[in-house]
């Protein structure tokens, strides 16, 4: 029964902390924003080709790092990884793996530039995935779900997060912050570098329009205007990890794919 009440609670809290913003129904149009995710489901080469604007494809495989520098074949993962993210993006960008543009920026990141479509790569904790969109830019974030949250560990959260997360169960609040810093740092990182210093200052809880999530993003002259970043939540992956991308533009539909690893994969 306390569990329940809690969860009512916290509902009543949610539902007022997203007063003022955006409602989910376009009054001009009557259209309700609804984001379908769909997956995971096994990839194969040539299952995906493009992506439709209004469309995401996410996908993610195990790195095998556990700590490890190389695997049994004494194949650096580093190495092994881009190779698999190359031989990836040319399957899906219908080119040969000489012709995909990928690097690293000066950080050791992999990266990909000068493409007609957003690509994100996104490397957390050793879980690596790869995020496909069209008309749209798009940034992902992946975390494992930990055991316990201590106290500093809520610092980046507004103070109507933190009392949404205070009035969750308390065996359900690790869960719930990991998933609500995943969409946080996925509109900071969209937003550009450096933008994780005003995490403090973004609501990430979910209800606003198509998933909306306001960015403070600097003038030139001086001051500040909101940009908007729309966050959709991923499913939970092996092992308690959660994920969320965010993309520049609303979307229709959300596919997950998993990559098989020489071990397992990372969805499903």
């Amino acid at each position: 029964m306390r569990s329940c009440a809690c969860d009512r609670r916290a509902d009543r809290v949610l539902a007022k902390n997203n007063r003022g913003k955006r409602p989910l129904t376009r009054a001009a149009e009557g259209e309700v924003l609804q984001t379908a995710v769909e997956g995971p489901a096994p990839w194969e080469p040539g299952t995906v080709r493009s992506a439709e604007d209004g469309e995401l494809h996410v996908f993610s495989f195990d790195t095998e790092e556990d700590g490890r520098r190389s695997g049994p074949d004494g194949e650096p993962f580093r190495d092994r990884n881009e190779r698999r993210l190359r031989g990836l993006l040319a399957d899906l960008l219908g080119r040969r793996e000489h012709e995909v543009p990928l690097s690293r920026d000066g950080y050791g990141r992999l990266r990909v530039d000068g493409l007609p479509i957003g690509v994100t790569i996104c490397d957390d904790g050793g879980r690596l995935g790869v995020a496909l969109a069209s008309g749209t830019q798009v940034a992902l974030s992946a975390h494992p779900v930990p055991r316990t949250f201590a106290a500093p560990a809520y610092l980046p959260f507004t103070v109507h997060e933190r009392r949404t997360a205070d009035l969750a169960p308390e065996h359900q609040r690790p869960r719930f912050l990991a998933r609500l810093w995943a969409r946080k740092e996925a509109a900071l990182r969209l937003a550009g570098p450096g933008r994780l210093s005003l995490a403090d200052q973004v609501d990430a809880l979910p209800g606003g329009w198509g998933g909306e999530v306001l960015v403070p993003e600097p003038l030139p002259g001086g001051g500040q205007r909101l940009r908007g970043a729309y966050v959709v939540d991923l499913p939970e992956t092996q092992g308690g990890w959660v994920a969320a991308a965010a993309t520049s533009a609303p979307l229709r539909a959300v596919r997950v794919w998993r990559l098989g690893a020489p071990r397992g994969c990372v969805m499903g």
